[in-house]
């Protein structure tokens, strides 16, 4: 991953922390540290910022793992039904996850891994994420629940990375 798409995913990450913050309690007890519950949102905004700044990134959703080789299983019954459980981007071969410290606290904020890691099972890609997002996800956890302030954040964040 090269300097200006780290330094949009540092940026984007730290953005999510405050919308996060804001939004305690969103969808399945989400947190402002690992972001759990969070990662459609984050995944979204990484591709809005990385779209302000010529980057083509990737919004994937499939299952994550967590670290045993067995899939993250959420507490909520109604959501562990699901095969899909996570949303991360994808450029480059590269995996790119905002969230991944839900599953392992050890993580770094930003998680950068090949895309053949095993930790990852991508489902769906770009539309159909996105269309998912509108039928299937917790309206909490949808980005398009929040997509005014998402773009008001992005257009705030972009002036401060160009900067």
């Amino acid at each position: 991953m090269d300097r200006q798409l780290r330094k949009i995913a540092t940026a984007t990450r730290a953005e999510m922390e405050s919308f996060a913050r804001k939004h305690t309690g969103v969808g399945y007890g989400g947190s402002d540290i690992d972001l759990s519950c969070y990662c459609a949102i984050a995944s979204y905004f990484l591709v809005m910022m990385g779209r302000k700044f010529g980057y083509n990134l990737s919004l994937v959703e499939g299952a994550a793992f967590d670290g045993s080789g067995d899939e993250f299983e959420y507490s909520n019954d109604e959501f562990a039904d699901y095969d899909i459980n996570h949303c991360w981007v994808e450029y480059n071969g590269k995996i790119i996850d905002l969230s991944a410290k839900q599953f392992d606290p050890s993580l770094k904020k930003v998680h950068v891994v090949g895309v053949g890691d095993n930790e990852y099972w991508p489902i769906n890609r770009n539309n159909a994420v996105r269309k998912d997002f509108k039928v299937n996800w917790p309206n909490e956890q949808s980005p398009y629940t929040y997509i005014k302030e998402l773009r008001e954040r992005a257009n705030t964040l972009s002036i401060k990375i160009a900067a």
